[in-house]
């Protein structure tokens, strides 16, 4: 037999108010889905992590995290030489042309 006792439990959850560009400064305030009642959404914002690894790193064990905007996001990767890995190519369109082609139509998907 269990002898049972109710208590109120007060928890603290953090919620993100707003994203910073941590390039250009850029807010972005979010919204609210409507299924989420407490939590914002954001689309403009995205967050970027860098996990270092490699014991010849000098950033060993190092990871960096930080904010960006579509279009800081976009032209970052603008200068990329090689296509990043989400270029997948098809039906014999090498990820390198799609991402060369992406690039001159100005980080739109074509």
């Amino acid at each position: 037999m269990r002898n049972t006792r109710i208590e109120e439990i007060k928890a603290k959850k953090e919620f993100t108010n707003s994203v910073v560009c941590n390039k250009c400064g850029k807010i972005d305030k979010g919204f609210y889905e409507e299924e989420q009642d407490s939590n914002l959404t954001f689309q403009d914002t995205h967050r970027v992590t860098v996990d270092f690894e490699g014991e010849d790193s000098k950033y060993r064990t190092n990871v960096w995290r930080f904010d960006l905007c579509d279009k800081c996001l976009t032209d970052f990767v603008k200068t990329f030489k090689f296509a990043p890995e989400w270029f997948g190519g098809s039906l014999g369109v090498s990820s390198q042309m799609k991402f060369k082609e992406w690039k001159e139509h100005n980080g739109e998907v074509g």
